[in-house]
């Protein structure tokens, strides 16, 4: 479907404030002396979004955080039929070193944002850090092949090169 301009800057405004809500969220966990724990940060985040005039109302509002070993968790929470309340966190404290994933779902007027993130706790890991220039290399190689009438065949050939991992 064709969308309008103001669907357009409609759809920008959604995905840029919920990214901004993890991403805003994320200096708690930097900041907070002792850390905070995975529910404290999801709850962070939804705060951030009503900041920002997000729509969370039931399902339009989840947010996701899991971080070390809950990380596991992550794919068999969510091929359940129903979540609980805004989503799901953990009581885990997080501790220096651990990965974290956070997600949240939010709409405005009736369009949908779902952005994820990753981060470090403190200072990666060289493993760590060797994954993310991976990653960074892959999003920049999708980024270049994506054009009008491009396959996504073309597009999944350039990012499935070895030669990003290495």
């Amino acid at each position: 479907m064709v969308k309008t301009p103001p669907e357009v800057q409609l759809l920008a405004h959604v995905a840029t404030s919920t990214d901004h809500a993890i991403v805003g969220a994320a200096h708690h966990i930097l900041l907070l002396p002792g850390g905070t724990s995975e529910v404290g940060y999801r709850h962070n985040i939804i705060v951030h979004c009503m900041e920002r005039l997000l729509d969370l109302v039931g399902h339009h509002g989840t947010a996701q955080v899991l971080s070390g070993e809950n990380c596991r968790k992550f794919w068999s929470l969510f091929s359940r039929p129903f979540l609980p309340g805004q989503g799901v966190g953990f009581h885990r404290m997080m501790v220096e070193g651990d990965v974290v994933r956070a997600e949240m779902r939010a709409s405005s007027n009736g369009y949908w944002s779902d952005a994820a993130r990753m981060l470090t706790v403190g200072e990666g890991t060289p493993e760590q850090k060797t994954a993310y220039h991976g990653l960074a290399r892959l999003k920049e190689a999708a980024a270049q092949s994506m054009k009008p009438g491009t396959k996504c065949s073309e597009v999944f050939g350039a990012v499935g090169s070895d030669r990003l991992w290495s």
